[in-house]
C-alpha cells in the first residue's frame, strides 16, 4: 500500500495534564494514518506518542472489519485510561494522554461526547475491545496455514 502524495485530515489539539497534544487523523484516505505530537522532539513522551501513532495507524490499515469499526475499537481501548494528572478541557475531563487521543479520534469521527458502547468480545480472550488484533485467532485452535 503506497501513501499518496497528499492526504486530507483533521488535527485536534487536546490539553492534557502533561501539556498540549496534537492528534492528526488522516483516516479519510486510502492510507489511514494517525500522527500524535506531544512535547519536545526527542523526549520520552514524544517518542511514546509517535510509537502509539504508528501502532494505531498499522491497526487501522488491516482487518476483516470496517475502518470505522476498527477506529471505534481503538477509541474504546484507549478511553478511560487514567494517569495522576487529569485535566479539564472544554467542560470535559481528559483523564490521561491515551484518553485524550481517544477523545481526539472521536472528534474526527464526529462522535465527540458520545459514550462508547460495550464492544463484543474479540479473539476469545475474555476482554472487550481492548485488543488491536482484529483478526484474532483463538490460541487453542490449531492453525492450518502453518503446516
Amino acid at each position: 500500500m503506497n501513501r499518496p502524495d497528499q492526504v486530507k485530515g483533521v488535527t485536534v489539539v487536546k490539553k492534557t495534564g502533561c501539556g498540549k497534544m496534537y492528534v492528526t487523523d488522516n483516516t479519510n484516505s486510502e492510507f489511514p494514518e494517525i500522527f500524535i505530537r506531544h512535547g519536545k522532539a526527542g523526549t520520552c513522551t514524544e517518542c511514546w506518542c509517535q510509537a502509539l501513532g504508528r501502532v494505531i495507524s498499522f491497526a487501522l490499515r488491516f482487518g476483516d472489519i470496517s475502518l470505522e469499526e476498527r477506529k471505534q475499537r481503538i477509541i474504546h481501548a484507549l478511553k478511560g485510561i487514567q494517569c495522576p494528572n487529569p485535566m479539564w478541557c472544554d467542560n470535559k475531563q481528559v483523564l490521561s494522554c491515551p484518553d485524550g487521543i481517544a477523545q481526539a479520534l472521536e472528534c474526527g469521527m464526529g462522535l465527540e461526547g458520545v459514550e462508547g458502547e460495550e464492544l463484543e468480545k474479540d479473539g476469545g480472550n475474555g476482554e472487550t475491545g481492548t485488543g488491536l488484533n482484529f483478526n484474532a485467532v483463538n490460541p487453542q485452535e490449531k492453525r492450518t496455514d502453518q503446516e
